[in-house]
């Protein structure tokens, strides 16, 4: 089924989270499981190659987020502190000009941020390093939530994944 921009935004409104984020989905023995990571449930290197996924353990990431976010996705929704302290949805707006980029606010606290009619994976080795969710990283940066670990990334990977839109 796919992801449906109403549906997100829809749920985005009716839910009292301050930040959320939804992008092109990845599955597999690696991802949702509370297990340690073995050869079977390590996050495949190929991933790592396409920056629009998105490696999350969720187990981890809904005890420690806070009022962080986890960085750009398709539809990245902004809530307080953050939003407040980007100037609010049109703060926003007036730093991002990709094409294809808007914000729209849902309302005087939220703010929902699109990069383009649908969620995009990228591909470092043919160059398409997603230019609009670059720009959002660096807006966000100051409040981008970084892993602790992400199963199956060593440092150094796991460095040069959290940093891809980055550097």
């Amino acid at each position: 089924m796919p992801i449906q921009k109403g549906t997100g935004i829809r749920w985005m409104r009716r839910a009292g989270s301050t930040s959320g984020t939804t992008s092109r989905p990845t599955t597999g023995p690696w991802s949702g499981s509370r297990a340690p990571p073995t050869k079977s449930r390590s996050t495949p290197s190929s991933i790592t190659g396409y920056p629009g996924l998105d490696i999350i353990d969720l187990g981890e990431l809904s005890w420690k987020l806070g009022t962080r976010v986890r960085g750009p996705s398709w539809l990245t929704f902004l809530g307080q502190p953050v939003l407040d302290e980007l100037n609010g949805a049109t703060g926003l707006q007036t730093r991002l000009s990709a094409a294809g980029t808007t914000v729209q606010s849902l309302d005087d606290n939220r703010a929902v941020v699109t990069l383009g009619e649908w969620p995009e994976a990228g591909d470092m080795d043919q160059g398409d390093r997603l230019p609009a969710y670059r720009e959002l990283a660096r807006a966000l940066a100051p409040w981008t939530y970084r892993e602790e670990h992400l199963r199956g990334l060593g440092a150094e990977a796991q460095r040069r994944w959290e940093r891809r839109f980055l550097d």
